[in-house]
């Protein structure tokens, strides 16, 4: 583990050479400008004199805006010299680089030195990622389809059409009426289908986006079209029942999948295993479920299935995508609450309400090369699988009943991207888990990706900003929170009481040495014998560390193997922020 300098990258000498130009500021003509995507950022300046040479200053934390017009007044104030480029010959710079080189949330001003002077081109943040937040909920449209239980069972599709019923169609809906819905809305149309009452008809989980046949009553797809649609709970009973996404038809054609989904207002059911699933080798675009609430069928409870629980996972998807939960609550489950593969971009979890589980609330993996519980519609399970990217949101999380012997409460095994974990709350007298694990997934059987550093180490996750977690458990089995294999951690904002150590950086929780077969991004290579680690480690908090109010723990810092931190050392390690 590598914690941060003391000091950023002042280079005193190029910026007296800097404040040398002629004294005049000007407003200057040139431009700059930052363009991003997951991982890489880009920074271009145009339209200033020739061959001019570019400054970017890195500015200290609420510096006044109105500062910054003049080289003299921002370095004054405390800014810093941290790059020095030049433009070409057309009076153009472009520089594009990964965002985990810089810090998340740091600010800096670029300045050019041209014949009228030193020019102030304007303020970029190479990586905006400290303030990351989900997105509004998009609006929905008009409602356009109908799904309404009958009093003695059964239900009615209602396509509506036109403002009074006369023009309405009514359909039966058979043994699964919202795939009856999906078969008759118009490709294209984003159709808003309503669902009035208990809709728990059918003796297969439903398959959305291709299935295993064109002729099963389960499997819904519109051909080429991508499915975008809305389900939407128009009763406080609605209620449908389990169901999975996929693309591929069991004779291997590629459909359109599903594009953009969204559940609101919803009971979702596990009629067998889970309640939303997709088969590994299968894509889509974005799951969202707004205010859902996922727990098993009666008849699960009833017959005491998986262990009385009634389920063994809420939401267990291999399918490769991208996820917006929002304020949704899961009855107790066996295993894992959400469970899902590789993200493939920025991912949310906020609001989640976790009630009980033997392995975790929530697990994200970036297993390469995982082949277990493969089925007929898990495809591609011999070959990498593309690693997961992005941002992740996990945020404003209760987490009760955790027990057994799986991950902690949060669990991110390699995630190549940034992650915030954010608002989480964990209090309870009884047995209890770790609370955040942030590990490297090692073994040969599972495979792992990396990625090489700045400082020439491997790294599975690129950056970790954990902010305002209250952790109270007396009688939890392993440290609260645990990061490894992680370029760049931040934390900041917590409190943490236990028996248990409160946060263990280089855990050996997890697979901190590598075991053979694992995926760089340039390939599949072997590796063996090789401890991963943490890069840059900052504790953003109140100096000095030893006193921060927020370590109620018995045993506060431990860093690989070695003894835990003295407050000497803590101190010593973080002495400036």
């Amino acid at each position: 583990m590598k914690t941060r300098p003391h000091n950023g990258c002042t280079c005193i000498g190029i910026a007296a050479a800097l404040l040398l130009a002629p004294a005049a500021i000007g407003q200057g003509v040139g431009q700059v400008s930052t363009t991003y995507d997951d991982l890489k950022v880009r920074i271009q300046v145009d339209q200033v004199e020739a061959d001019s040479p570019i400054a970017f200053l890195q500015l200290p934390e609420g510096i006044d805006p109105a500062m910054l017009p003049k080289v003299v007044d921002a370095i004054s104030a405390g800014a810093t010299v941290a790059h020095i480029a030049s433009a070409d010959a057309n009076g153009f710079f472009k520089a594009t680089f990964r965002m985990a080189i810089i810090g998340p949330g740091l600010d800096f001003a670029a300045y050019v030195a041209e014949s009228n002077g030193i020019n102030f081109l304007g303020v970029v943040t190479p990586n905006p990622q400290e303030d990351f937040q989900a997105p509004p909920v998009p609006p929905l449209g008009p409602e356009t389809i109908q799904v309404v239980a009958l009093p003695g069972g059964g239900a009615d599709v209602i396509l509506l059409n036109g403002p009074g019923a006369e023009d309405d169609v009514v359909l039966a809906g058979g043994s699964f009426p919202l795939i009856v819905a999906l078969k008759n809305a118009v490709p294209g149309s984003d159709p808003v289908i309503g669902v009035y009452g208990r809709i728990t008809q059918g003796g297969n989980g439903m398959q959305i986006g291709a299935g295993d046949s064109d002729f099963k009553a389960y499997v819904a797809h519109w051909g080429s079209v991508p499915m975008r649609f809305s389900v939407v709970g128009m009763t406080p009973d609605a209620t449908i029942q389990q169901f999975g996404v996929l693309n591929v038809m069991n004779n291997g054609t590629v459909h359109g999948g599903v594009e953009d989904a969204r559940f609101e207002n919803l009971t979702i059911e596990a009629k067998y295993n889970s309640c939303v699933g997709g088969p590994k080798g299968h894509v889509f675009g974005l799951l969202r479920f707004y205010n859902c609430t996922f727990r098993p069928s009666d008849a699960n409870l009833a017959s005491g299935a998986h262990y009385g629980f009634g389920y063994k996972w809420g939401v267990r998807i291999r399918a490769l995508g991208r996820y917006d939960f929002r304020n949704c609550s899961f009855w107790p489950v066996l295993e894992h609450a959400i469970y899902v593969d590789s993200p493939q971009g920025d991912s949310y979890f906020v609001g989640i309400d976790h009630n009980g589980s033997t392995r975790t609330a929530i697990q994200i993996v970036n297993r390469a090369f995982d082949t277990v519980n493969t089925g007929p519609f898990e495809l591609g399970t011999q070959v990498p699988q593309p690693p997961g990217h992005g941002r992740l949101l996990i945020e404003d999380v209760t987490i009760r009943q955790l027990t057994g012997d799986g991950g902690s409460g949060i669990t991110v095994a390699g995630f190549l991207g940034d992650v915030w974990i954010r608002n989480i709350t964990a209090v309870d007298n009884g047995p209890f888990q770790g609370v955040v694990v942030v590990y490297t997934e090692a073994s040969e059987h599972h495979g792992a990706y990396f990625y090489t550093g700045l400082d020439g180490g491997l790294y599975s996750t690129r950056s970790v900003t954990i902010e305002n977690i209250n952790i109270d458990l007396p009688m939890a089995d392993r440290s609260h929170v645990a990061i490894s294999g992680v370029e760049f951690v931040r934390i900041r904002d917590f409190s943490i009481a236990g028996s248990r150590t409160a946060i263990t950086l280089d855990s050996s929780y997890g697979a901190p040495q590598l075991n053979n077969r694992l995926c760089v991004i340039d390939g599949v290579v072997t590796r063996s014998s090789e401890h991963i680690t943490n890069g840059r480690v900052d504790f953003f908090v109140s100096r000095p560390l030893s006193g921060y109010s927020g370590w109620l723990s018995a045993l506060r810092l431990k860093i690989g193997t070695n003894p835990h931190l003295t407050n000497a050392q803590m101190d010593a390690m973080w002495p400036d922020l």
